[in-house]
């Protein structure tokens, strides 16, 4: 389920973090009721006390999770500062209301004043979870700074690459082969493919230094790409393309990714006349996925220096999300996620 892929930004440590802070205040909390209310350790009367503390524990840990993993990560960081008090609000109330409904022995802290039960109820909630939910903030920023150094440290290599890729000699010569062709015999197309070519290099030249760029903006650079590819293998790759998509200049994605795959196509599989491979380009909500048909070659040749292994890790680091690659015997499919403006 999409609506909970925040639960998957949390990781072991935060799982961790969260048991140890919560067994610590249960027991703090248990012996202080239990020598407050001067009860025999051994007794059918702990029972309903440790019943009560479970549940409510439990309530507690729910509320940390949601408001630090969901609500921050969806409001907080967006600058949507409105939205996010709002909703911290509407969880206090809802874990109080839990509470009362859950624990008959809660009550005891019921006044008959509504408003005023309410709000001294979230209160102590919000006191009994602040320093766990600190820490699980403080964990997450301090993530975020790892990944932003690691992130510049790898933009250097990734800058290397793009730039071997603009001066490729395998890549420069059959395109120059393709154009010296098309000048003797069709100089019209011969001067569309100048455009092209000049664009493609125009447009990795602009972006070396980007982390991310919009969807549609890469996929005009795409478009270009996939026209120098049906010039020079004439017929050889079929693309059927299905991006008719409104939301497109609102998804970003890391530059020259759609052209790492295409190459990634062409690289590992055999065309022929009789059999050319199928490429299908298409988007699945939130994952720009191309699709093509297998028939791979025994010895694929690394034409760019790039391909799936250096995409995960741009994926990954950019976008905290993996690139999704479902192999098959027929079919190789691969998705990139992609990152969305926010509103």
């Amino acid at each position: 389920m999409s609506e909970l892929n925040w639960i998957k930004k949390m990781d072991k440590a935060d799982w961790a973090l969260l048991g140890i802070y919560f067994s610590i205040a249960f027991m703090i909390t248990f012996f202080a009721e239990w020598s407050e209310e001067d009860i025999p350790l051994f007794s059918v009367q702990v029972l309903p006390l440790l019943q009560h503390m479970v549940v409510s524990y439990i309530i507690n840990i729910l509320a940390v999770v949601v408001i630090v993993f969901w609500v921050f990560n969806s409001f907080f960081h967006d600058g949507r500062y409105f939205e996010t008090f709002f909703f911290i609000l509407v969880i206090l109330i809802i874990q109080f209301g839990f509470q009362v409904l859950l624990l008959p022995s809660f009550t005891y802290q019921l006044t008959g004043d509504w408003l005023g039960d309410i709000l001294w109820g979230m209160i102590d909630n919000f006191t009994d979870m602040a320093p766990v939910g600190l820490f699980l903030m403080a964990k997450q920023y301090y993530s975020s700074q790892t990944r932003f150094v690691e992130l510049e440290r790898n933009q250097k290599d990734h800058e290397l690459k793009l730039l071997k890729a603009q001066v490729d000699p395998h890549f420069l010569f059959n395109n120059l082969n393709i154009l010296d062709i098309l000048i003797q015999t069709d100089p019209i197309k011969a001067s569309e493919f100048t455009k092209r070519l000049s664009s493609l290099y125009r447009y990795m030249i602009r972006h070396k230094n980007e982390e991310l760029v919009s969807l549609e903006e890469e996929w005009r650079f795409s478009a270009d790409y996939i026209y120098l590819l049906e010039q020079r293998f004439e017929g050889l790759f079929l693309f059927d393309i299905d991006l008719e998509n409104p939301a497109l200049p609102f998804f970003f994605i890391p530059p020259a990714s759609i052209q790492t795959l295409l190459e990634n196509v062409v690289k590992h599989n055999t065309a022929l006349p009789n059999a050319p491979i199928q490429v299908s380009i298409y988007m699945e909500k939130d994952l720009f996925c191309i699709a093509n048909t297998v028939k791979l070659k025994h010895d694929p040749k690394d034409s760019m220096g790039t391909g799936l292994d250096g995409l995960k890790k741009r994926v990954k680091l950019l976008t905290d999300r993996n690139l999704l690659v479902e192999p098959g015997p027929d079919r190789f499919i691969v998705k990139i996620p992609l990152l969305r403006k926010a509103a």
